[in-house]
C-alpha cells in the first residue's frame, strides 16, 4: 500500500509483522502483530490500516500509537476461520470472504459486527472481491472455477463458469468486462457477463454477528535495508493469441 510520501505499507505473512518502508533512506519500521499472518489491508480516512488475518481475526491497526484492535466472532458454532483479501466500500464497511468456510462476510464501517451469507459450494474458496462495472460485487471462486455476482441489496447470487481446472484468483475492472489472473496454467481471463447465462442462481440468507476485540500496543522496531543497484531493462512485447467462448477470453502467460 503506498502512501503520498512515497512510503510503502507492507503485510508480512511469514514474518507476523507489519511494517512500513522508506525507499528513500531504506528504513524499515516493524511492529509484530502477535503471531499472526495479515495478508493485506486497506487504509480509512481516519489513517487506521484494517487487516483481514489468515486466522479470521479482523485487525484495526493505529499507525500513530502502535496499537492492534483484534475483532473476532462471538459466534463459536461457525466461527471465521481464515480471512481473504479485504475490499473497502464507499461506506467504510469492508468485504472479504472465510476462504476456509465458503463463506462472504461484511464487516460494519465501526468494526462492532459482521454480517455472512454462506456460499452454497461450502468449499469454492472465495478469493478476492471487487465492485465490479454493474455495481454488484464480483468474487473469485478458486476452487469452484467459477467467478460470482453478489447483489448485497437482494442478496442473490450469480455464479459462472470459467473453466475445467482452472482457478480463478485476482479481479480488477477492464473495459466493462472482468479481468482475473488464473494460476493453474498462468492465464489471464477476460469475462463479459453480459449475456452469459449464470451455472447457478441462489438468493443467500443474511446472519449478523457482534464481534468481540481486544487491544494491544507494541513498540516498533526501526531497521535501515542495505540497498543494492540492478540493472534492469523490459523485455520486447510479444502478441498473445488468445482464445475463448461467448463471453470470455483467455490468454496464456508468455
Amino acid at each position: 500500500l503506498k502512501e503520498a510520501d512515497g512510503t510503502l505499507w507492507v503485510a508480512q505473512l511469514g514474518g507476523f509483522k507489519v511494517s512500513r518502508f522508506d525507499p528513500a533512506t531504506a528504513e524499515l519500521t516493524e511492529w509484530p502483530d502477535a503471531a499472526r499472518r495479515p495478508t493485506a489491508f486497506v487504509k480509512k480516512a481516519d489513517g487506521t490500516l484494517w487487516l483481514p488475518e489468515t486466522n479470521g481475526t479482523l485487525t484495526t491497526f493505529f499507525p500513530a500509537t502502535g496499537t492492534f484492535v483484534y475483532r473476532r466472532s462471538t459466534d463459536l458454532e461457525k466461527p471465521i476461520s481464515s480471512l481473504t483479501y479485504p475490499f473497502l466500500d464507499a461506506d467504510g464497511s469492508i468485504w472479504s470472504a472465510d476462504f476456509l468456510r465458503g463463506n462472504l462476510l461484511r464487516f460494519s464501517p465501526d468494526g462492532a459486527t459482521a454480517t455472512r451469507w454462506i456460499l452454497p459450494n461450502a468449499f469454492s474458496q472465495p478469493s478476492k472481491i471487487i465492485r465490479g462495472p454493474d455495481g454488484a460485487l464480483w468474487i473469485s471462486l478458486y476452487n469452484a472455477s467459477q467467478l460470482a455476482r453478489f447483489d448485497p441489496a437482494t442478496a442473490e447470487l450469480k455464479t459462472f463458469n470459467v473453466g475445467v481446472f482452472v482457478l480463478p484468483f485476482d479481479l480488477k475492472v477492464y473495459k466493462d468486462r472482468i479481468a482475473y489472473t488464473e494460476q493453474q496454467g498462468g492465464e489471464v481471463g477476460v469475462f463479459d457477463p453480459r449475456g452469459v447465462t449464470p451455472a447457478d442462481t441462489k438468493t443467500l440468507e443474511p446472519v449478523e454477528i457482534p464481534l468481540t476485540s481486544t487491544t494491544e500496543t507494541v513498540n516498533p522496531v526501526k531497521t535501515t535495508l542495505v540497498t543494492i543497484e540492478l540493472d534492469v531493462s523490459p523485455g520486447n512485447p510479444v502478441a498473445v493469441e488468445g482464445a475463448g467462448i461467448p463471453g470470455l477470453a483467455r490468454y496464456p502467460a508468455v
